[in-house]
């Protein structure tokens, strides 16, 4: 497994790939390269955001779901196991 570091990179690369297409469709048409940065700079976070999704969609079909371990509390939840669960 490669871990948080893949995880990133992926996010990373996907990330300037997003935002690398409309960026270069833009610099075609002419546009100054401050605009360029300004564009770049907001549409960062909303690459940043559609590039997580894919990597997280295609991690959870990669992986897929596994079940899980419970606790058989035949006798009901033992002191050390309790907690309060605060619903707003």
């Amino acid at each position: 497994m490669i871990g948080i570091r893949g995880y990133i990179a992926a996010a990373a690369v996907l990330t300037a790939l997003i935002l690398a297409w409309p960026l270069s469709t833009l610099a075609e048409t002419g546009i100054d390269g401050g605009w360029l940065a300004l564009l770049a700079i907001l549409g960062l976070i909303p690459a940043m955001d559609a590039a997580i999704a894919v990597v997280n969609r295609g991690i959870t079909r990669g992986l897929g779901a596994t079940i899980l371990p419970g606790l058989e509390l035949r006798g009901g939840v033992p002191p050390h196991c309790r907690t309060i669960l605060a619903v707003p």
